[in-house]
Formats: C-alpha cells, structure tokens, sequence
C-alpha cells in the first residue's frame, strides 16, 4: 500500500470506531420515555448489516485488485464505514434523530426510516466500489456523486410532503416503513449510476446523471403518495400494509428491476 493509502485507512478506521461508538452510545444512553422497544435494537444492529453489505459487494464486484487483497478490503470496508458514520449525523438536520425519536422517544417508524437511510447510504458507497479504478479518490469522488444524488432526492421529498413531521410528530409507522424502503431503493439506483470502470471524473459524472435519472421520479411519486396518505384528524393512522408494505414493495420491485435492466455498467 501506498503512503496515502495507509494515511487513508488510519483516519478511516479512527472515524468508523469513533462514529460507531458515540453513535451506540447516544442510542443506549438516555432516558427512555416512550413505549417499550420502538425499533432501538435493529437501528443499533444496522451498523453491522451495512458492514455485511458493503463487504459482499468489495467481495464480488470490486477491482480485482480489492478483491484479492486483504489490506485493501479493510481499506475500503473502514473507508465505507467511516463514510457512513459522518454521514448518519445529516439525518438530524433533515428532521429524523436516532437519538432523540428513536432511543429516547422510542418511535419505531423513525427507526424503520434511518434503517432504511443507513441501507440506501451504504448502497451509494458500494456502487461506488464496482469495477476497475485507479485509487481510493475514485470511490470517494464517485460516491460522492450518488450521496448527492440521494440527499438532493430526500430534501425534494421533504418539501413536498413533510416526511420528518409524519414520521417523528405523527408516529406514522406506515410512512416510516414505505420511506425507509424508498431510500434503499434509491440507494440502489444511485449506488449503480457510478459503477463502473473509470474513465475520467466528467465521464463519471454524465453516466451518473443518465442512469440516475428514475431518481427525481421516485422522489416525485414517494411524495405524492405522502401527500395523500399523510395522517388526518379522521385517519390518524394509515393502514401498515396499504400505505407502508405495499408501495415499500413497490418502490424495491422498481428500482430493481430498473437496475437488472440497466445491465452491466
């Protein structure tokens, strides 16, 4: 490995232990004052299936010289993680707190939406590992792009229906679960806009935007459909399988399917 490299994983690794633990810490470290359980324990156990993630795909889709390299999956899985850790701390400003909704008010419809972000983040970043490249700048320049991508897509859907104030003043469980699948859903699409050989940075970036573009029309109908199912005086609570399971399903199905067809990048 090269002197950056090694520069590269020290910082990563101090920032993905660092991140992780305050981030245990803040959820097993308040008072409690909802209702018992509330979606603490798989929001604490998200981290780890991140990981999973991330390291399934450095395993079966990254450069071959990640692949068969121990120093560089580390590399890379830290890299990842750190990533994930810095960016976890963006979800307060949009509205939706792990600590805060999830560990001290134990609202589990918060807890199935920062899964759901956690899983569609790491998604941008694996993407970003897919094929051949010249170095860590790459990915990160790469990931960059689709993590753009998908914060840009969760202000849009902010702004057209309040999905903060749903999920964490409503306690709308559907709308958490049917948003929580929405991001990983776009976390797929983005994460398979910048895979990839690399060309150059400009190449890069216009393959991004030609294969990204079902993200604004996922965005779009997540927010109509928020619209219309948001909780009234007369409906307090839409249905779970109604307004959560079934377009959750359906925004998964698309994005899929969308990525199947896409081919290979």
């Amino acid at each position: 490995m090269s002197e950056d490299e090694v520069l590269v994983l020290v910082l990563s690794a101090v920032v993905a232990v660092v991140g992780w633990a305050t981030w245990a810490m803040g959820l097993s470290g308040v008072r409690r004052t909802g209702r018992p359980g509330g979606g603490l324990g798989p929001l604490m156990a998200a981290p780890a299936l991140c990981l999973a993630v991330l390291v399934g795909v450095l395993l079966t889709l990254a450069a071959s010289e990640v692949r068969e390299a121990p120093e560089y999956l580390t590399l890379y899985a830290l890299l990842g993680m750190g990533w994930l850790a810095v960016l976890a701390r963006v979800f307060t400003l949009l509205g939706v707190s792990a600590r805060d909704d999830v560990a001290e008010r134990r609202n589990p419809a918060a807890a199935l939406a920062l899964g759901g972000a956690l899983v569609g983040l790491t998604l941008c970043f694996a993407g970003a590992n897919i094929g051949e490249g010249p170095g860590w700048w790459v990915v990160v320049y790469s990931a960059s792009l689709a993590t753009l991508g998908f914060f840009l897509a969760w202000a849009l859907v902010e702004w057209l229906y309040g999905v903060s104030d749903v999920v964490t003043v409503d306690r709308d469980g559907a709308a958490g679960l049917r948003f929580g699948a929405w991001c990983v859903a776009i976390g797929l699409v983005l994460g398979r806009s910048v895979a990839g050989d690399w060309s150059s940075a400009m190449e890069t970036a216009r393959d991004a935007v030609r294969v990204a573009w079902p993200v604004p029309l996922l965005a779009a109908a997540e927010g109509v459909l928020g619209r219309v199912l948001a909780p009234t005086a007369a409906r307090p609570r839409a249905d779970l399988v109604l307004a959560g399971v079934l377009p959750g399903t359906a925004w998964l199905a698309a994005a899929a399917a969308y990525v199947l067809l896409a081919g290979r990048w």
